[in-house]
């Protein structure tokens, strides 16, 4: 590397004179996800307290989602659709759902990199080539970025004033992330007293009101919008 005037050259790893050497680098990273523990947030059973005292004090407003939670149970117990036994049941369960959004939507991090290279040659011609792999897994689930590269390096001496050196290199990366959806947020800000799933493992679904003032069946797990980018670059 030299430096002159303000300007930083960076010279590209060449081959060095001598039979064939190989290298290899890599490297581990674990992190920790995202939980519960470091957040003030009220469990399933505070949860269906407030809910029961916004009902007993006739606080619910027009934009409560009634077809869900504690409001769903009350609503099928006062029309009829359930009995005041079923009701009570309904009720236990929310009660101890404790859904932990943050482990259905995030995971420990992992970031992972390796490195191959290959030098060798002779005074008059010299090589250098390496490939590496980088893989990072982002602490929500669905958010990741792979990278692949490789590269190639040629010095040929043909007499002490004529020198060629030539390089190749290729790079290929692919990025999974999120759209629309923030998955932090849903996971701080949902009812914990909400399941994800059923008790067979399949969605849980609820009626949810659109923007037209109709209910559709929404599940609860939030769908995840996935933006792919997948970019070469080859010099």
């Amino acid at each position: 590397m030299r430096a002159a005037n303000g300007v930083i050259v960076i010279n590209t790893k060449r081959g060095k004179v001598g039979s064939l050497s190989v290298s290899y680098s890599g490297g581990l990273n674990v992190g920790q996800r995202v939980s519960y523990n470091s957040l003030e947030m009220m469990n399933s059973k505070e949860r269906v307290a407030v809910s029961k005292e916004i009902f007993d004090r006739g606080l619910s407003a027009n934009w409560t989602n009634n077809n869900i939670g504690y409001a769903g149970a009350l609503n099928d117990y006062l029309f009829g659709k359930i009995s005041a036994t079923e009701f009570e049941a309904e009720v236990a369960k929310l009660e101890t759902n404790n859904t932990d959004w943050f482990k259905l939507l995030y995971r420990n991090p992992v970031s992972t990199n390796h490195t191959v290279s290959f030098s060798g040659g002779s005074e008059k011609a010299r090589y250098y080539a390496s490939l590496n792999y980088s893989k990072n897994n982002g602490t929500a689930i669905g958010n990741d970025m792979t990278n692949y590269g490789s590269h190639i390096g040629l010095n040929m001496d043909f007499s002490s004033k004529f020198h060629v050196s030539a390089d190749l290199s290729a790079n290929y990366s692919e990025t999974n992330g999120f759209g629309e959806f923030n998955p932090y947020t849903y996971a701080s800000s949902t009812n914990r007293a909400i399941p994800g799933y059923n008790d067979d493992g399949s969605l849980f679904y609820y009626q949810n009101r659109s923007t037209t003032g109709n209910y559709a069946a929404t599940s609860s797990m939030p769908s995840m919008s996935v933006t792919r980018q997948v970019t070469r670059t080859r010099l």
